[in-house]
Protein backbone atom coordinates (compact mmCIF):
# COMPACT_ATOMS: atom_id res chain seq x y z
CA UNK A 1 0.00 0.00 0.00
CA UNK A 2 1.64 3.45 -0.78
CA UNK A 3 2.13 5.38 1.80
CA UNK A 4 2.44 9.63 1.60
CA UNK A 5 6.26 10.29 3.43
CA UNK A 6 6.82 14.39 4.58
CA UNK A 7 10.80 14.73 4.20
CA UNK A 8 11.44 17.97 6.18
CA UNK A 9 14.91 18.86 5.58
CA UNK A 10 17.75 21.19 7.83
CA UNK A 11 19.35 20.67 4.23
CA UNK A 12 17.88 20.40 0.79
CA UNK A 13 18.96 22.21 -2.89
CA UNK A 14 17.72 25.79 -3.70
CA UNK A 15 18.32 27.95 -6.60
CA UNK A 16 20.88 29.75 -4.68
CA UNK A 17 22.75 26.49 -3.19
CA UNK A 18 21.99 23.71 -5.56
CA UNK A 19 24.26 21.02 -4.26
CA UNK A 20 23.06 21.89 -0.31
CA UNK A 21 21.91 18.82 1.13
CA UNK A 22 21.33 17.04 -2.70
CA UNK A 23 21.92 13.39 -1.03
CA UNK A 24 18.27 14.05 0.92
CA UNK A 25 17.29 15.23 -2.71
CA UNK A 26 18.03 11.84 -4.41
CA UNK A 27 17.02 9.92 -1.30
CA UNK A 28 13.28 11.45 -1.83
CA UNK A 29 13.79 10.68 -5.23
CA UNK A 30 14.07 7.38 -4.59
CA UNK A 31 11.38 6.84 -1.87
CA UNK A 32 9.04 8.26 -4.26
CA UNK A 33 9.47 5.15 -6.47
CA UNK A 34 7.46 3.33 -4.50
CA UNK A 35 5.70 5.71 -1.95
CA UNK A 36 4.22 9.16 -1.96
CA UNK A 37 6.68 11.79 -1.32
CA UNK A 38 6.71 15.34 -0.59
CA UNK A 39 8.74 17.54 1.01
CA UNK A 40 9.27 20.88 2.32
CA UNK A 41 12.63 22.93 2.99
CA UNK A 42 13.12 26.27 5.19
CA UNK A 43 15.80 28.94 4.51
CA UNK A 44 16.69 32.35 4.40
CA UNK A 45 16.64 34.99 1.83
CA UNK A 46 16.30 38.50 0.63
CA UNK A 47 11.95 38.73 0.99
CA UNK A 48 9.09 36.14 2.10
CA UNK A 49 7.77 33.74 -0.77
CA UNK A 50 7.16 29.93 -0.99
CA UNK A 51 8.12 28.32 -4.20
CA UNK A 52 6.36 25.13 -5.21
CA UNK A 53 7.15 22.18 -7.86
CA UNK A 54 6.69 18.68 -8.22
CA UNK A 55 10.49 17.20 -9.54
CA UNK A 56 10.98 13.53 -9.95
CA UNK A 57 7.22 12.71 -8.75
CA UNK A 58 8.39 14.55 -5.22
CA UNK A 59 5.91 17.51 -4.40
CA UNK A 60 8.27 20.09 -2.91
CA UNK A 61 7.26 23.20 -0.89
CA UNK A 62 10.51 25.80 -0.26
CA UNK A 63 9.98 28.44 1.81
CA UNK A 64 12.30 31.41 2.41
CA UNK A 65 11.37 34.00 4.70
CA UNK A 66 13.02 37.17 5.27
CA UNK A 67 17.07 37.21 6.62
CA UNK A 68 17.73 38.35 10.14
CA UNK A 69 20.06 41.59 9.37
CA UNK A 70 21.92 42.25 13.02
CA UNK A 71 24.06 40.19 15.14
CA UNK A 72 22.16 41.03 18.53
CA UNK A 73 23.08 38.39 20.72
CA UNK A 74 19.99 35.96 21.79
CA UNK A 75 17.69 38.42 20.02
CA UNK A 76 18.61 37.85 16.26
CA UNK A 77 18.52 33.72 17.41
CA UNK A 78 15.16 34.10 18.55
CA UNK A 79 14.16 36.58 15.21
CA UNK A 80 15.66 33.76 12.99
CA UNK A 81 13.77 30.45 14.94
CA UNK A 82 10.65 32.54 14.79
CA UNK A 83 10.28 33.33 11.26
CA UNK A 84 11.50 30.08 9.95
CA UNK A 85 8.97 28.52 12.30
CA UNK A 86 6.36 30.95 10.54
CA UNK A 87 7.20 30.24 7.34
CA UNK A 88 7.72 26.39 8.02
CA UNK A 89 3.77 26.54 8.92
CA UNK A 90 2.79 28.77 5.83
CA UNK A 91 4.35 25.78 3.85
CA UNK A 92 2.77 23.12 5.39
CA UNK A 93 -0.74 24.74 5.31
CA UNK A 94 0.23 24.95 1.38
CA UNK A 95 1.01 21.22 1.41
CA UNK A 96 -1.78 20.24 3.05
CA UNK A 97 -3.69 21.95 -0.10
CA UNK A 98 -2.29 20.11 -2.70
CA UNK A 99 -2.07 16.62 -0.72
CA UNK A 100 -3.11 14.68 2.00
CA UNK A 101 -1.79 14.40 5.54
CA UNK A 102 1.14 12.41 5.65
CA UNK A 103 1.66 8.95 7.06
CA UNK A 104 5.25 9.42 8.00
CA UNK A 105 7.50 12.78 8.30
CA UNK A 106 11.24 11.92 7.95
CA UNK A 107 13.54 14.57 9.54
CA UNK A 108 16.66 15.36 7.65
CA UNK A 109 19.09 16.62 9.78
CA UNK A 110 18.12 17.27 13.28
CA UNK A 111 18.34 20.58 13.61
CA UNK A 112 16.95 23.35 12.89
CA UNK A 113 14.41 21.29 11.42
CA UNK A 114 13.42 18.97 14.13
CA UNK A 115 11.82 22.24 15.75
CA UNK A 116 8.94 21.85 12.59
CA UNK A 117 8.61 18.25 13.64
CA UNK A 118 8.50 18.80 17.35
CA UNK A 119 5.53 20.87 16.48
CA UNK A 120 4.03 18.45 14.18
CA UNK A 121 4.62 15.50 16.51
CA UNK A 122 2.88 17.63 20.04
CA UNK A 123 0.62 19.04 17.90
CA UNK A 124 -0.76 17.62 15.41
CA UNK A 125 0.51 13.87 16.48
CA UNK A 126 2.35 12.54 13.27
CA UNK A 127 4.70 10.00 13.35
CA UNK A 128 8.46 10.44 12.69
CA UNK A 129 11.76 9.00 12.14
CA UNK A 130 15.18 11.16 11.81
CA UNK A 131 17.95 10.34 8.96
CA UNK A 132 20.77 12.25 10.09
CA UNK A 133 24.06 12.76 8.17
CA UNK A 134 25.74 15.86 10.08
CA UNK A 135 29.55 15.66 10.93
CA UNK A 136 28.93 17.76 13.88
CA UNK A 137 28.73 14.56 16.05
CA UNK A 138 31.93 13.43 15.38
CA UNK A 139 34.75 14.48 18.11
CA UNK A 140 37.04 15.63 14.86
CA UNK A 141 34.26 18.02 14.04
CA UNK A 142 32.79 19.01 17.65
CA UNK A 143 30.04 21.56 16.84
CA UNK A 144 27.33 19.50 18.16
CA UNK A 145 26.54 22.18 20.98
CA UNK A 146 24.50 25.07 22.30
CA UNK A 147 21.82 24.95 24.73
CA UNK A 148 18.90 25.16 22.13
CA UNK A 149 20.37 22.33 19.50
CA UNK A 150 21.09 20.26 22.46
CA UNK A 151 17.27 20.61 23.48
CA UNK A 152 15.83 20.24 20.27
CA UNK A 153 18.33 17.39 19.26
CA UNK A 154 17.48 15.25 22.53
CA UNK A 155 13.91 15.73 22.04
CA UNK A 156 13.98 14.72 18.31
CA UNK A 157 15.71 11.45 19.55
CA UNK A 158 13.78 10.84 21.77
CA UNK A 159 10.55 11.20 20.53
CA UNK A 160 11.52 9.19 16.59
CA UNK A 161 10.14 5.76 15.76
CA UNK A 162 14.10 5.60 14.48
CA UNK A 163 17.37 7.09 13.73
CA UNK A 164 18.68 6.56 9.70
CA UNK A 165 22.53 6.92 9.90
CA UNK A 166 25.10 6.24 6.92
CA UNK A 167 27.65 4.74 9.42
CA UNK A 168 28.24 3.24 12.65
CA UNK A 169 30.69 5.72 13.71
CA UNK A 170 27.51 8.02 12.88
CA UNK A 171 25.71 5.71 15.53
CA UNK A 172 28.78 5.61 17.69
CA UNK A 173 29.43 9.55 17.95
CA UNK A 174 25.40 10.51 18.43
CA UNK A 175 25.50 7.22 21.73
CA UNK A 176 28.64 9.19 23.03
CA UNK A 177 26.20 12.07 23.45
CA UNK A 178 23.46 10.19 24.78
CA UNK A 179 21.46 9.86 22.16
CA UNK A 180 20.05 6.67 22.24
CA UNK A 181 17.48 5.10 19.94
CA UNK A 182 16.94 2.18 17.52
CA UNK A 183 19.89 3.12 14.83
CA UNK A 184 19.31 2.10 11.17
CA UNK A 185 22.16 2.24 8.02
CA UNK A 186 20.98 3.21 5.06
CA UNK A 187 23.26 4.44 2.25
CA UNK A 188 22.99 7.26 0.25
CA UNK A 189 21.86 7.41 -3.94
CA UNK A 190 23.82 7.27 -7.02
CA UNK A 191 22.45 8.21 -10.43
CA UNK A 192 23.86 4.86 -12.10
CA UNK A 193 22.82 5.82 -15.44
CA UNK A 194 24.72 9.49 -14.99
CA UNK A 195 27.76 8.10 -13.55
CA UNK A 196 28.82 5.37 -16.04
CA UNK A 197 32.05 4.27 -16.76
CA UNK A 198 33.53 5.12 -20.47
CA UNK A 199 37.07 4.02 -21.95
CA UNK A 200 39.91 5.27 -20.62
CA UNK A 201 42.77 2.24 -20.87
CA UNK A 202 45.82 3.87 -22.33
CA UNK A 203 45.22 7.36 -21.25
CA UNK A 204 48.50 8.69 -20.74
CA UNK A 205 49.86 10.53 -17.92
CA UNK A 206 47.72 8.42 -15.31
CA UNK A 207 44.93 10.77 -14.16
CA UNK A 208 43.50 10.90 -10.03
CA UNK A 209 40.80 12.81 -9.60
CA UNK A 210 39.28 14.56 -6.13
CA UNK A 211 35.60 16.42 -6.24
CA UNK A 212 35.06 18.17 -2.90
CA UNK A 213 33.50 21.61 -1.65
CA UNK A 214 37.07 22.26 -1.43
CA UNK A 215 38.41 23.19 2.25
CA UNK A 216 41.35 21.90 4.32
CA UNK A 217 39.59 21.08 7.84
CA UNK A 218 37.46 18.16 6.49
CA UNK A 219 39.12 17.44 2.89
CA UNK A 220 42.17 18.02 3.39
CA UNK A 221 43.38 19.39 0.64
CA UNK A 222 46.81 19.97 1.30
CA UNK A 223 47.32 17.15 1.99
CA UNK A 224 46.86 16.06 -1.79
CA UNK A 225 48.88 18.81 -3.25
CA UNK A 226 52.03 17.51 -1.15
CA UNK A 227 51.42 13.75 -1.68
CA UNK A 228 51.23 14.82 -5.40
CA UNK A 229 54.87 17.13 -4.77
CA UNK A 230 56.49 13.68 -3.26
CA UNK A 231 55.28 11.91 -5.66
CA UNK A 232 56.57 14.07 -8.51
CA UNK A 233 59.84 13.76 -7.24
CA UNK A 234 59.71 10.35 -8.29
CA UNK A 235 59.74 10.90 -11.68
CA UNK A 236 56.55 9.64 -12.41
CA UNK A 237 53.75 10.63 -14.76
CA UNK A 238 50.71 11.26 -13.64
CA UNK A 239 48.24 14.38 -13.23
CA UNK A 240 45.64 15.51 -10.35
CA UNK A 241 42.22 17.18 -11.10
CA UNK A 242 40.57 18.60 -8.43
CA UNK A 243 36.93 19.74 -9.10
CA UNK A 244 35.01 22.14 -6.76
CA UNK A 245 35.05 25.39 -5.27
CA UNK A 246 35.08 27.54 -1.85
CA UNK A 247 36.78 29.74 -0.30
CA UNK A 248 40.08 28.57 0.07
CA UNK A 249 40.79 27.30 -3.32
CA UNK A 250 43.51 30.16 -4.11
CA UNK A 251 45.43 29.26 -1.23
CA UNK A 252 45.37 25.66 -2.59
CA UNK A 253 45.80 27.19 -5.83
CA UNK A 254 48.91 28.88 -4.48
CA UNK A 255 50.39 25.78 -2.48
CA UNK A 256 50.18 24.21 -5.75
CA UNK A 257 52.43 26.96 -7.77
CA UNK A 258 54.93 26.79 -4.80
CA UNK A 259 55.41 23.46 -5.36
CA UNK A 260 55.49 24.11 -9.40
CA UNK A 261 52.62 21.50 -9.82
CA UNK A 262 49.79 24.28 -11.07
CA UNK A 263 48.67 23.44 -14.96
CA UNK A 264 51.72 20.98 -14.74
CA UNK A 265 50.50 18.40 -12.47
CA UNK A 266 47.55 19.61 -10.85
CA UNK A 267 44.57 21.36 -12.22
CA UNK A 268 41.80 22.76 -10.51
CA UNK A 269 38.44 23.46 -12.48
CA UNK A 270 35.94 24.57 -9.52
CA UNK A 271 31.91 24.01 -9.73
CA UNK A 272 30.64 21.98 -11.87
CA UNK A 273 27.49 20.20 -12.93
CA UNK A 274 26.74 17.09 -12.56
CA UNK A 275 26.95 15.57 -16.33
CA UNK A 276 30.16 17.44 -16.33
CA UNK A 277 31.66 15.52 -13.47
CA UNK A 278 30.57 12.50 -14.37
CA UNK A 279 32.33 12.99 -17.11
CA UNK A 280 35.40 13.88 -15.19
CA UNK A 281 35.13 11.19 -13.31
CA UNK A 282 34.68 8.70 -15.86
CA UNK A 283 37.99 10.02 -17.89
CA UNK A 284 40.37 9.02 -14.45
CA UNK A 285 41.56 6.23 -13.61
CA UNK A 286 41.36 6.49 -9.83
CA UNK A 287 39.67 8.93 -7.04
CA UNK A 288 41.07 10.66 -4.35
CA UNK A 289 39.59 11.00 -1.09
CA UNK A 290 41.90 12.38 1.67
CA UNK A 291 39.52 13.62 4.30
CA UNK A 292 39.81 13.88 8.22
CA UNK A 293 36.59 13.25 8.29
CA UNK A 294 33.18 11.88 6.59
CA UNK A 295 29.76 10.57 6.74
CA UNK A 296 28.97 8.29 3.69
CA UNK A 297 30.55 10.66 1.13
CA UNK A 298 28.25 10.64 -2.61
CA UNK A 299 31.36 11.62 -4.62
CA UNK A 300 33.07 8.01 -3.40
CA UNK A 301 30.35 6.22 -4.57
CA UNK A 302 29.89 7.92 -7.86
CA UNK A 303 33.41 7.22 -8.46
CA UNK A 304 32.78 3.39 -8.02
CA UNK A 305 29.57 3.72 -10.26
CA UNK A 306 32.01 5.14 -12.73
CA UNK A 307 33.82 1.75 -12.25
CA UNK A 308 36.94 3.40 -11.52
CA UNK A 309 38.90 2.37 -7.91
CA UNK A 310 39.24 4.83 -5.36
CA UNK A 311 42.09 5.62 -2.71
CA UNK A 312 40.50 7.01 0.72
CA UNK A 313 41.38 7.58 3.85
CA UNK A 314 39.65 5.62 6.79
CA UNK A 315 37.11 7.74 8.41
CA UNK A 316 33.27 7.64 8.47
CA UNK A 317 31.35 5.12 6.71
CA UNK A 318 34.47 4.25 3.94
CA UNK A 319 35.68 1.33 6.27
CA UNK A 320 32.13 -0.18 5.65
CA UNK A 321 31.53 0.19 1.95
CA UNK A 322 35.49 -0.05 0.47
CA UNK A 323 37.06 -3.77 0.09
CA UNK A 324 40.68 -4.55 -1.42
CA UNK A 325 38.82 -5.23 -4.86
CA UNK A 326 37.75 -1.45 -4.87
CA UNK A 327 40.49 1.17 -4.02
CA UNK A 328 43.27 1.53 -1.10
CA UNK A 329 42.22 2.83 2.49
CA UNK A 330 44.80 4.93 4.49
CA UNK A 331 44.85 6.85 7.61
CA UNK A 332 44.14 10.18 7.66
CA UNK A 333 46.33 13.36 7.33
CA UNK A 334 49.53 11.20 6.00
CA UNK A 335 50.85 12.62 2.97
CA UNK A 336 53.59 10.34 2.41
CA UNK A 337 51.44 7.37 3.21
CA UNK A 338 48.83 8.99 0.47
CA UNK A 339 52.03 9.41 -1.93
CA UNK A 340 52.76 5.23 -1.22
CA UNK A 341 48.81 4.60 -2.34
CA UNK A 342 49.14 6.67 -5.40
CA UNK A 343 52.54 5.12 -6.85
CA UNK A 344 50.76 1.64 -5.72
CA UNK A 345 47.79 2.35 -7.64
CA UNK A 346 49.40 3.27 -11.05
CA UNK A 347 51.37 0.24 -11.00
CA UNK A 348 48.87 -2.31 -10.07
CA UNK A 349 45.61 -0.60 -11.84
CA UNK A 350 45.16 -3.48 -14.33
CA UNK A 351 44.16 -5.64 -11.41
CA UNK A 352 40.93 -3.74 -10.61
CA UNK A 353 37.80 -4.59 -12.32
CA UNK A 354 35.52 -1.45 -13.41
CA UNK A 355 32.52 -3.84 -13.18
CA UNK A 356 33.11 -5.57 -9.87
CA UNK A 357 33.50 -2.16 -8.90
CA UNK A 358 30.63 -0.72 -10.68
CA UNK A 359 28.10 -3.89 -9.82
CA UNK A 360 28.71 -3.24 -5.75
CA UNK A 361 27.60 0.34 -6.36
CA UNK A 362 24.66 -0.24 -8.33
CA UNK A 363 23.21 -3.34 -5.59
CA UNK A 364 23.15 -1.24 -2.82
CA UNK A 365 22.91 2.29 -3.68
CA UNK A 366 21.03 2.81 -7.03
CA UNK A 367 17.73 4.49 -6.60
CA UNK A 368 16.23 1.16 -6.89
CA UNK A 369 17.81 -0.56 -4.49
CA UNK A 370 17.72 2.44 -1.84
CA UNK A 371 13.96 2.92 -2.93
CA UNK A 372 13.52 -0.99 -1.52
CA UNK A 373 15.78 0.02 1.92
CA UNK A 374 13.01 2.77 2.69
CA UNK A 375 9.98 1.09 1.55
CA UNK A 376 11.15 -1.81 4.52
CA UNK A 377 11.89 1.03 7.15
CA UNK A 378 8.66 2.96 6.48
CA UNK A 379 6.84 -0.47 6.75
CA UNK A 380 8.27 -1.25 9.93
CA UNK A 381 7.63 1.87 11.66
CA UNK A 382 3.87 2.13 10.15
CA UNK A 383 3.19 -1.46 11.67
CA UNK A 384 3.55 -0.18 15.16
CA UNK A 385 1.17 3.36 14.80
Amino acid sequence: MTKHILFISSWYPTPEKKSHGIFFKRHAEAAALLNQISAIHVCSGQSNHIDVQLDHKVYTVIGTYKKVNHQLPIISTFQKLWRSFNCFKKCYKVLLKATSVPDLVLLNVIFPAGIYVLWLHYIKKLPFIVQEQWSGYYPEDGNYKGFIMRIVTELCVKHAKAILVVSNKLEQSMNTHRLKNTYIKIGNVVDTDLFVPLAHHGIVPFKFVHVSTINDKEKNISGIIQAAHFLYHKNISFRIDIVGDGPERDTFEALAQQYQLLNKVIYFHGFKLPQEVANIMAQAHCFILNSNYEGLPCVLLEAMSCGIPVISTKVGAVPEIIDHKQGVLIKPNDAKKLCLAMEDMISSYSQYSSSYIRTKIIEKYSYPAIAKDFNIIFNSVLIDE
